[in-house]
């Protein structure tokens, strides 16, 4: 089953969380800006406090990159995965958005926007992408893979769930199982039963478990 992970961890390291480091950040910043390669030392800022986990703050130093030139494919790439770890799924996509036409040759991107797109709901949009990813050279072509299965049992279990509880979709999916689940944003990919035995005794486990 696939995990979400929502950035609800921070950088608790040092001085993070205090006004010394947000002065001493904002101070060191500037000073990177003003000179040459100030952009790659702001680059690699970013990435560090990111991969300490302070998704915000890793936004925030790539900001004024951004504002100075906002088609800076390696700025956007660490606002778009900082986005993502956030939970911001449709910013991460506008993000990536940009980035796919800055770079459309770059697989990699297809698979942060599977997350992105599983994050929201949409798996049959999500399978896509990840689909897109998996078929490539990508360093994340078996991650993709990995979770084109999880992401397929988690479908397989959520279909299973609506048929139990919900009546209008068991008699759409009976009649027309991928036009039913389609409408309701999966991807079946696959034949998929009915598992009518089981299914009705989570039906009435909905009408016997307390509220």
């Amino acid at each position: 089953m696939p995990s979400r992970c929502d950035g609800s961890y921070s950088y608790v390291g040092g001085y993070a969380r205090n006004g010394k480091w947000s002065e001493r950040m904002n101070s060191r910043k500037h000073r990177e800006q003003e000179r040459p390669g100030g952009n790659l030392a702001s680059l690699v800022l970013a990435k560090h406090i990111l991969e300490r986990g302070d998704s915000a703050q890793a936004i925030e130093v790539v900001s004024p990159i951004l504002l100075n030139d906002p088609q800076h494919v390696p700025a956007l790439e660490i606002k778009a995965r900082a986005q993502w770890r956030l939970g911001l799924y449709d910013e991460a996509l506008r993000s990536l958005g940009a980035l796919t036409r800055l770079n459309p040759q770059e697989p990699g991107y297809q698979y942060l926007k599977g997350l992105c797109l599983q994050g929201l709901g949409r798996f049959g949009l999500a399978l896509r992408a990840f689909e897109r990813c998996a078929r490539s050279t990508s360093p994340e072509a078996q991650a993709a893979t990995e979770a084109i299965v999880h992401l397929r049992e988690w479908q397989e279990f959520l279909i299973q769930e609506l048929i139990a509880c919900d009546r209008e979709f068991r008699r759409a999916y009976l009649r027309d199982a991928e036009t039913a689940a389609k409408n309701r944003g999966f991807d079946l990919g696959k034949p998929q039963t009915y598992h009518a035995e089981e299914s009705e005794k989570r039906a009435a486990h909905q009408w016997l478990r307390p509220s």
